[in-house]
């Protein structure tokens, strides 16, 4: 019977695919660089390889075990349980999907992924993501940049048929705002799908929106209350992730609902590769997957996953159906304690400038200074600033040693401090 004998961590910090995405990533707030990867070794040599977030106090209790038993145990977090899979799936020389559920799909959508840039730097991104075969383009819209212009801009560079799914993370705060926004936006043919316009507790306002937008609204599962959201019909599908018994009882629901969703679950190839996986027994997975996996120069496979016209064919292989690249796993490791990229660039001084365009009689417009983009988020959120406004545009500001910029930056800490 094969038994777990051990199971290693590996920290990595792998870099950016490039400076326009390491610029862009450092600044938001959102992930970085660093990545966690499991490996499960079992006494019949087979070895497993998982990736995310894993509960290190359970290892104790599953060393010495047969992987199969704890495959449904979402406490032992996401990377663990993947690996457990892995290495189950290679034991039974079977594909993981084998062991998740009925196969739906041969094939399973998937997305491109950007963070808010300015709009020549998304059609950089575009332009990668279609030589790479993706047809999906999922954007972060923020109200510090004009996402009229970004996706009208955008727009001149894509191919019939490439579509345009624009995340808001609930800056557009209420309907009022949101309504002429998503009118204007759904006129133009790539946009797709929005998610998260307003703040998901706003059953009211996410009925409203529905009324008068005819593209799919899409939101996380889960706020409001899934009965609630069913019930008050709040939007067309959801945003599902996270460890596998919850991503199917979520699913399931979803399914029984008639709701399509994305996959949501970022990560390296290791990560997408399981993603298929699920995605191929999930019945309304129709959505384009978001791994995110493309955001990094190594996918950690020795074979990349092979987009074609906006899909992956879902690995046959045993376990994942991938192998991985051991010696990126050592190229990239680092002292779990160390800091990340990101971490040290976010520890030096920069000045984050806001501007609005002027509005009628005036010469200028509202200018507003930030050190970091915690700051400005908390401030758009409480409804202290223009959101969405056709012309605003964000300026980052490097510490360059100059009297001027040490001049701009005690400027923005007293902005910060009358806040």
């Amino acid at each position: 019977m094969m038994k777990i004998t051990s199971i290693e961590k590996f920290v990595l910090d792998i870099p950016f695919r490039n400076k326009r995405v390491e610029r862009h990533m450092h600044r938001a707030n959102t992930h970085g660089e660093r990545v966690n990867v499991w490996r499960v070794n079992t006494n019949n040599g087979i070895v497993g390889y998982g990736e995310g977030e894993g509960n290190e106090a359970k290892i104790a209790n599953i060393i010495g075990q047969n992987p199969f038993k704890f495959l449904n145990d979402d406490s032992l977090g996401q990377g663990i349980q993947m690996a457990l899979y892995d290495a189950a799936g290679k034991a039974e020389e079977v594909p993981a999907y084998r062991l998740l559920g009925q196969k739906v799909r041969e094939y399973c959508p998937i997305s491109w992924w950007a963070i808010d840039m300015p709009p020549e730097d998304w059609v950089e991104e575009a332009k990668t993501a279609i030589r790479l075969g993706y047809m999906s383009f999922k954007l972060k819209a923020r109200p510090w940049r004009d996402i009229f212009a970004q996706i009208e801009i955008l727009s001149q560079y894509l191919p019939q048929g490439f579509t345009l799914d624009i995340d808001f993370n609930g800056f557009l705060l209420n309907s009022g705002n949101a309504i002429p926004v998503l009118q204007k936006l759904e006129q133009n043919e790539h946009v797709a799908i929005f998610e998260t316009p307003i703040p998901q507790w706003d059953v009211d306002g996410y009925k409203q929106i529905r009324n008068k937008i005819a593209k799919p609204i899409s939101i996380h599962f889960g706020s409001p209350p899934i009965m609630t959201a069913l019930k008050e019909n709040v939007c067309d599908g959801f945003v599902i992730g996270g460890t596998v018994t919850n991503v199917k009882r979520q699913a399931t629901i979803a399914a029984m609902a008639n709701k399509p969703f994305w996959l949501q679950m970022v990560g390296t190839g290791i990560m997408t590769a399981f993603t298929v996986h699920l995605g191929a027994v999930l019945s309304h997975a129709y959505w384009p997957a978001i791994t995110c996996h493309e955001l990094w120069k190594d996918d950690l496979l020795k074979e990349r996953l092979e987009v074609k016209d906006g899909y992956i064919q879902v690995p046959e292989k045993p376990g994942l159906g991938v192998e991985i690249d051991e010696a990126a796993l050592e190229r990239y490791q680092v002292d779990p304690q160390s800091k990340t990229p990101k971490e040290k660039y976010l520890q030096k001084r920069r000045v984050l400038k806001i501007q609005w365009p002027p509005r009628t009689g005036q010469k200028e417009g509202l200018v507003r200074y930030f050190t970091s983009e915690t700051d400005y988020q908390r401030e758009f959120y409480s409804g202290n600033m223009p959101v969405f406004v056709r012309g605003v545009k964000m300026e980052v500001i490097e510490d360059d040693g100059s009297p001027a910029f040490n001049n701009l930056y005690k400027l923005a800490k007293a902005e910060k401090r009358e806040c």
